[in-house]
């Protein structure tokens, strides 16, 4: 028997194959190429056993070491069973069966096996519930293959798809390498598209859409209880929600003040609503967390599928589901039948030069098409001159004004019925002693990140005085940020910025629509997005989700949550056992990902794996500092769809009346090499979401 080659042996002798059997046709370049892609492709293909071997393998460098599961075994099993496995470490099917096994049979019987000693404490003041809780958290399992099964078998959503790509391989691999670009420019430049869209069954996207579905009545039944009854809602009465950890959730999103209006939007209030979902690796979807009001994707949804088949049209027969299009005609339709007859719909937007990317223009021509005004927020610069068309608040009610500057004709002057809120709520009326304090906050926090910035320079630069002196100002920024809410600190932020961003606070007082949430709590106008949800969209929220659905629904969460644990515990102080469980074993880092819950855009997001030890570290001093406003969540890894890590958000409208989730998925990708986080912004890319018409 030959002797076996290394993988870069086989490398070598595949590609001195290759040029052989080049030489030996003549072929041309053209015909190289082609031979090159369609044989990565099928040696890829061939290898997707070998490859999923190798992942079931121990991930010394990531934690599963032979060390790291004897000490789980001997939290969670008998000496026999450590010994076994010392005797035999390359048997990691088993040690992972047993792992399993284990650790779900002392999850079921902790409560029942612990109930006389809640208080004990291992060595290290780590309680043992906190320890029988993280223990499961760190048995690792490989990535699911989205297209490929085990045993290296095509799966049932990609059974018409696959074969498809084989042959543009085969034939026409230069469409795969120029799809990029073209997809690119179909995005505007925004972002690119994958060429091999993500495909699900018939019954996995109805079980996402009814999962989702599930979640928004809950959070539906939620709000409007809390709407009537305050801090005297079921979900705080029956502490599913301990009240302490309510009230810091409030206060950090700075709707502290809701119930004081809550009375006046009962039943009128609606919000965008799009939770980002994994699957484990288990197969099992789970959502990560749960975005509301001013959500991304939105503007997507069409133009990722016409993008997909326009690079690839022999995918168009093998593609179910409905049309993208029709979820915002139900969404167009949904938002005229809330207004009185000659009332209009408006979309309140930001400004070109304020967003990110071009996916705010898409949103516009998607809604415009469907009879929905637009209106450009009056902020920064946009605040000084007279747009086309603007929104203002009467005695009578909100109007829009549309000028005809080249005709010369009087202006054009409509009733508004409702007002859809594209932007952050903070920024359409600051003025409102509502949203007055959540827009100072968040000034003062984009001044927080440019002192840091300062400070990190001026401590390369070695210039201690300076550095005193910005290191003092933020200080005092930082104390006043984190005050506890009332009238008081109120003022005295308020003081400070005035004093020291004099311009910028003036300026944030002068932007929006004046008068807009007044007019709103008074019943003169209706909102999508507006003040008084935002505070669903804290990640703390989301760790409660399926409780709410066990209390308002009385049914059991079609999609869980990935398991999560506040650093705060149930009187909003530090829970000292999960700090201590956290940071003093070494192996937890490889197994857990560390959120500030109020973070957006994949920011103030630590995955632990990906991350070198003494950045995972230094977030201990921020959770010390604001434990409430830091989960910590167990890292599955994400599902894979040919080298990518990807994930979905499902769209949807909440509202206190009716409730519209899209059939169309939106999705991100990004490679394996990645940092872990799937976002557009970080170096992803979009996939197209597409169910299998079979």
């Amino acid at each position: 028997m030959p002797p076996k080659l290394n993988q870069q042996e086989r490398r070598e002798a595949r590609e001195e194959r290759k040029e052989a059997k080049h030489k030996e046709r003549g072929t041309n370049e053209r015909e190289q190429r082609r031979e090159a892609k369609h044989s990565e492709h099928h040696e890829k293909r061939e290898g997707k056993q070998k490859a999923q071997e190798r992942s079931e393998k121990p991930n010394i460098k990531n934690g599963l070491t032979k060390q790291g599961t004897i000490r789980a075994l001997e939290l969670l099993a008998n000496p026999q069973i450590v010994a076994h496995v010392a005797a035999h470490p390359d048997q990691y099917h088993e040690i992972h069966t047993l792992l399993d096994q284990i650790t779900r049979l002392w999850s079921q019987q902790q409560t029942s096996e612990l109930p006389t000693h809640p208080e004990l404490r291992l060595s290290n003041g780590i309680t043992v519930e906190t320890r029988l809780e993280l223990a499961e958290w760190m048995v690792e399992l490989p990535s699911y293959n989205e297209v490929f099964t085990r045993e290296n078998q095509v799966r049932e959503a990609y059974q018409d798809i696959i074969p498809v790509i084989d042959q543009i391989i085969a034939e026409q691999p230069s469409r795969i390498d120029q799809f990029p670009e073209q997809s690119l420019r179909d995005f505007q430049k925004d972002n690119r598209l994958y060429h091999i869209p993500r495909m699900f069954t018939i019954s996995e996207s109805t079980k996402i859409k009814t999962g989702v579905s599930q979640r928004a009545k809950a959070l539906q039944l939620f709000l409007e209880d809390f709407y009537a009854n305050q801090l005297q809602c079921r979900a705080v009465k029956e502490n599913v929600i301990p009240k302490a950890i309510f009230q810091q959730i409030l206060d950090r999103n700075a709707e502290e003040n809701v119930g004081k209006y809550s009375n006046r939007i009962v039943g009128r209030w609606n919000f965008w609503y799009g939770p980002d979902i994994l699957r484990g690796s288990d197969g099992e979807f789970y959502v990560c967390e749960d975005n509301i009001g001013y959500v991304g994707g939105l503007g997507d949804l069409i133009c990722a599928r016409e993008s997909l088949l326009r690079g690839f049209p022999e995918f168009a027969p093998h593609i179910g589901g409905v049309d993208p299009s029709l979820f915002y005609d139900q969404l167009a339709r949904y938002y005229r039948s809330l207004v009185k007859p000659g009332e209009i719909v408006v979309l309140l937007h930001y400004p070109r030069d304020m967003t990110a990317d071009n996916e705010e223009r898409r949103v516009l021509s998607i809604f415009r098409k469907r009879g929905i005004k637009s209106v450009v927020l009056p902020v920064g610069k946009h605040k000084k001159w007279k747009s086309i068309a603007e929104l203002s608040v009467t005695s009578s009610g909100v109007i829009f004004t549309k000028h005809n500057p080249r005709k010369g004709g009087p202006p054009v002057k409509k009733n508004v019925g409702l007002v859809i809120v594209d932007a952050e709520p903070f920024d359409i009326d600051p003025r409102n002693f509502f949203v007055r304090r959540k827009a100072m906050l968040d000034e003062a926090a984009s001044w927080a990140e440019a002192l840091e910035e300062k400070i990190q320079k001026l401590s390369q630069a070695n210039k201690p005085q300076k550095l005193a002196k910005i290191q003092r100002t933020y200080n005092e920024l930082q104390a006043l940020r984190l005050a506890d809410p009332g009238r008081t600190s109120n003022q005295a932020l308020a003081k400070y910025l005035r004093h020291h961003r004099k311009d910028e606070f003036k300026d944030l007082l002068k932007q929006g629509v004046r008068g807009l949430y007044q007019a709103y709590f008074s019943g003169k106008v209706q909102l999508v997005n507006g003040p008084g949800t935002d505070f669903l969209g804290d990640k703390l929220i989301c760790m409660f989700t399926s409780n709410l659905i066990r209390l308002y629904l009385n049914e059991e969460p079609i999609i869980k949550e990935i398991p999560t644990m506040s650093f705060a515990d149930k009187a909003g102080n530090l829970d000292k056992s999960l700090m201590n469980s956290v940071f003093s074993d070494p192996l937890s880092q490889q197994h857990m990902v560390i959120k500030r819950v109020d973070g957006r855009g994949g920011s103030a997001v630590w995955v632990g794996p990906k991350i070198p030890v003494s950045e995972f570290q230094a977030t201990r001093a921020l959770i010390s500092a604001e434990p409430g406003a830091f989960i910590v969540q167990k890292y599955l890894n994400l599902s894979e769809v040919d080298g990518n890590l990807v994930d979905i958000r499902n769209l949807a409208n909440v509202g206190a009346k009716e409730i519209i989730v899209s059939d169309t998925l939106w999705g991100r990708g990004i490679s394996l090499e990645g940092n872990g986080k799937v976002n557009i912004s970080d170096q992803g890319f979009e996939f197209a979401i597409c169910t299998a018409k079979h």
